[in-house]
């Protein structure tokens, strides 16, 4: 496919902080934080990026095709943008990235200026994984302000776990939750239902062991095949997609 050819012959720049920040002068005007048309995350938000991609290499995922390294920006550079963003009135941050917590001393060193400037911010990690849980660096997120995190925990089916390729395991996910529940953090956790080779056993283990974890918030989606992830790749040869064809959101490709 002509597209999917284009996009991946696209220079990306492999130093993010050759990147100016976002010109958040453009969209001051917008009031965000809404989901559903309900404001959930307080005050003054805005987005932030510190990294791009993911060095996992989940079977349901686009990243491995369309970002194939996980590139991040440098302590001072992610430090001069959050400073940035308190001299700009902002009270709340959600951060973005595919798997913010992918370096446990990065991101600690980022909470530590936080703590110690004072600033009273209120930050969401919008993607972790469960194997990222630490207390220490759990403390320190409490004490900078986290107040929502949301795990790709994906199944509560072992097999499935592994059929996803998650590198996860069904007790890591148990102890990600229960410290984030201890930490006062509102947690969250997206299930997808439907793998190619799911059962209807699976998926009442997953519902079971959703039930049987302190969560606030439970998200469930049906298994998309997003364009050239493994999975789709593998829909594709057996004949249940066409080529220039997806079942994520959005239906058929452009172009």
């Amino acid at each position: 496919n002509d597209e999917f050819h284009q996009t991946k012959t696209y220079r990306q720049i492999q130093n993010l902080d050759e990147l100016p920040f976002p010109a958040r002068d453009l969209v001051k005007h917008y009031d965000y934080g809404y989901s559903e048309g309900v404001k959930v995350i307080p005050g003054v938000v805005t987005s932030m990026m510190s990294s791009r991609g993911c060095t996992f290499r989940c079977r349901f995922c686009q990243q491995s095709v369309f970002l194939p390294r996980h590139r991040t920006h440098s302590t001072p550079r992610i430090i001069a943008e959050i400073d940035e963003l308190v001299a700009q009135k902002y009270t709340s941050i959600a951060f973005v990235d595919d798997n913010f917590l992918a370096n446990k001393k990065r991101i600690g060193q980022v909470m530590d200026h936080i703590i110690s400037e004072g600033y009273q911010l209120k930050l969401w990690i919008l993607n972790a994984r469960v194997d990222s849980a630490d207390r220490e660096l759990y403390e320190k997120l409490r004490k900078a302000g986290v107040e929502h995190i949301i795990f790709g925990a994906e199944s509560g089916d072992q097999e499935i776990l592994d059929y996803y390729n998650k590198k996860i395991t069904l007790d890591q996910i148990r102890g990600a939750v229960a410290l984030s529940h201890e930490m006062g953090f509102f947690t969250s956790a997206y299930f997808i239902i439907g793998a190619p080779v799911e059962t209807r056993r699976q998926i009442r283990n997953t519902m079971a062991f959703v039930r049987s974890l302190p969560l606030d918030n439970a998200i469930f989606r049906e298994l998309r095949y997003a364009a050239q992830s493994p999975l789709w790749k593998e829909a594709v040869a057996q004949g249940k997609l066409s080529p220039n064809e997806d079942n994520a959101p959005g239906g058929r490709l452009r172009g």
